[in-house]
């Protein structure tokens, strides 16, 4: 079965309720780390306030583990902020040293063993209201514009329809 059908089934069993969110959530990082073949995959929401992204799921691929509640504060990373809201996604190879992503090097970067970032916005009626990523630890890979493809489906049908609150 390809990503997009069984991000959709997903998508069919969340609103069916056949699912809740949280695992719906995991299924969806699970799906995409297996898929892209990376470290790690999240997927983070931009609160009403605005002021910070708070990770809702965070899938170790090699662990085969999930984690929640991280956070990154808006006052600390505006500029990470202002790439997300301008170009909706952000493909950053060499996270530690592309323009948009920098800014986390020495808080998240490193302290994750994060060489290789690839986000895309979740949007909302028009507006940022989270992100799903990619990243790559150990060391640094390129993202083929099919992997950019697959993560900018996946936003958008967890975007959809209740999806992401």
């Amino acid at each position: 079965m390809s990503v997009r059908m069984s991000l959709q089934s997903h998508l069919d069993d969340l609103r069916q309720q056949k699912l809740d969110r949280p695992r719906f959530l995991a299924l969806v990082t699970e799906l995409l780390a297996e898929n892209l073949g990376c470290s790690r995959v999240s997927i983070w929401c931009l609160p009403s306030s605005r002021d910070r992204l708070v990770c809702e799921d965070l899938y170790l691929a090699d662990l085969r583990q999930h984690q929640q509640g991280d956070a990154l504060p808006r006052s600390r990373f505006p500029g990470y902020f202002w790439c997300l809201e301008e170009s909706r996604a952000i493909v950053a190879p060499e996270a530690r040293t592309h323009p948009g992503t920098s800014c986390l090097r020495d808080d998240y970067l490193v302290p994750q063993d994060v060489h290789s970032l690839l986000d895309s916005t979740i949007l909302r009626k028009g507006t940022v209201a989270g992100l799903v990523r990619c990243e790559q630890t150990g060391r640094s890979r390129a993202w083929p514009p099919s992997d950019l493809l697959t993560i900018r489906m996946a936003t958008m049908l967890v975007g959809s329809a209740g999806a992401f609150a």
